[in-house]
């Protein structure tokens, strides 16, 4: 069964984040808060964005205009609607904090 890892934590250093090792196949990742720090231009996660192939990015649009992060190739911006659908679509979430 597929995943929503939601990812609340900003970057703790350089490196391959603890989540990112437990994605598989037909998982997301949803960035939220300081998280989102990660993906900036030159931010540590900013590479695993486009995730690998059957995984999916999000991000809340409103998180991204507050950071004033552009949202790199890879990465889908929803609003609180799209968030709940992603809970709705993934029974299964996991939250990373």
């Amino acid at each position: 069964m597929a995943t929503l890892h939601l990812v609340f934590h900003p970057p703790r250093g350089p490196g391959v984040p603890a989540w990112f090792g437990r994605l598989r196949t037909g998982d997301a990742v949803f960035l939220l808060g300081d998280a989102l720090h990660g993906i900036r231009e030159n931010g540590p996660w900013r590479s695993l964005v486009p995730p690998a192939e059957g995984t999916r990015f999000y991000a809340l649009k409103d998180d991204l205009l507050r950071r004033g992060i552009a949202a790199p190739d890879g990465l889908n911006p929803v609003d609180d609607a799209g968030f709940v659908a992603l809970a709705v679509e993934y029974r299964t979430s996991v939250t990373w904090s």
